[in-house]
């Protein structure tokens, strides 16, 4: 268990929620690029592909760097990037530069929930997951404050790069020079489960699917992020810790699915403020549902990360045809399975948990 010190307890919030602002603050931008919709779309799927590298970049940096270099490292050389991008308006630069955000928001984050993990504090590892939407709040409120100058917010990290560390993680204790490749050639070999792909997959639906919220209202964005986001951190903090999590997990299922479908359609405010404070409490859900239904801790990371996938497909899928009724039939249906899927397996162990 990692000594509980002020530090200890809010750099994986201050990290997760950084990272994630750099993240998604770009979709805030891009209405000042002025590329066509299909090209926005790629521009915020991308660094979700640059995610799936993280179970091999992960173990092999914190094998030399330790969690908290690791962490530092990674939002200081976004915040840098984040800087670039204001300067530039090339696609393929751009895109570039997205994938590598995508691949060092993977590692920060992947340091984050280890250090909050080893707290054991389920409360802590609630409210950094709750990054996510403390992320998307800085970001509206930079977007509105600064408009298109609000990517040099990336100035705010900059400095971690000379921040001193303590060695947390798997070189807990020192590991010897000569003995490194032993360790990268153990931890390359990377765990994974189809059964934790699926359910990460289709659970992370309702975060990817609201990244193109703010193209769909756009005069509205601001003040639907606010709330929304604001009222998720208390799905994000309350689902894990009160009742049976698969009780939870099913009323907010069905609650997702309705409201989901009908937020689309309708684009009403309030609608998708229960959307969003369901759909990403969900997320705090899912590994402790992986668990319950024997899915082993190794396994739960990397099919995770490699799940991100869907945060590139999802958003490009929707734009084929009609946005808002592709979005609404995709958000019922991944719900729908996820929550037939979850109950399938959960009666096939008899766990009634």
């Amino acid at each position: 268990m990692l000594r509980l010190t002020k530090r200890t307890v809010t750099l994986p919030i201050i990290g997760y929620s950084l990272a994630t602002f750099y993240l998604v603050g770009f979709i805030f931008y891009l209405k000042y690029l002025h590329f066509p919709i299909f090209l926005d779309t790629v521009l915020i799927g991308i660094p979700f592909i640059g995610r799936m590298l993280t179970p091999i970049l992960y173990p092999l940096s914190v094998i030399k760097y330790g969690m908290e270099k690791i962490l530092y490292l990674s939002l200081a050389i976004m915040g840098i990037i984040s800087i670039l991008e204001e300067f530039s308006d090339n696609l393929i630069i751009l895109i570039i530069f997205r994938f590598i955000t995508g691949a060092l928001y993977g590692l920060s984050t992947s340091s984050a929930i280890e250090m909050a993990s080893m707290t054991k504090i389920r409360l802590l590892i609630g409210l950094t997951m709750g990054g996510w939407s403390i992320g998307w709040i800085f970001s509206a409120l930079s977007a509105f404050f600064l408009s298109n100058l609000m990517l040099f917010t990336g100035l705010i990290s900059i400095p971690f790069i000379l921040y001193p560390t303590r060695r947390h993680g798997i070189n807990l204790i020192s590991t010897p020079v000569n003995s490194i490749s032993t360790h990268i050639s153990k931890k390359i070999n990377i765990d994974f489960s189809v059964k934790a792909f699926i359910i990460f997959f289709l659970g992370f639906e309702p975060a990817f699917i609201l990244q193109i919220v703010p193209s769909l209202i756009p005069k509205e964005a601001f003040i639907e992020t606010i709330l929304s986001y604001s009222v998720a951190l208390i799905g994000y903090t309350l689902l894990p810790i009160i009742g049976k999590p698969r009780r939870s997990f099913i009323i907010s299922v069905i609650i997702v699915s309705i409201t989901g479908f009908l937020s689309f359609l309708t684009l009403n405010i309030p609608l998708f403020i229960i959307f969003t404070t369901f759909g990403l409490g969900i997320n705090s859900l899912l590994p402790i549902l992986s668990r319950i239904i024997r899915i082993r801790l190794r396994e739960i990371g990397p099919s995770m990360n490699l799940a991100a996938a869907a945060g590139f497909i999802i958003p490009n899928v929707v734009e084929i045809g009609n946005v808002r009724l592709n979005s609404s039939v995709i958000t019922l249906l991944s719900s729908l399975i996820l929550l037939v899927f979850i109950l399938f397996e959960l009666n096939k162990n008899k766990i009634t948990k």
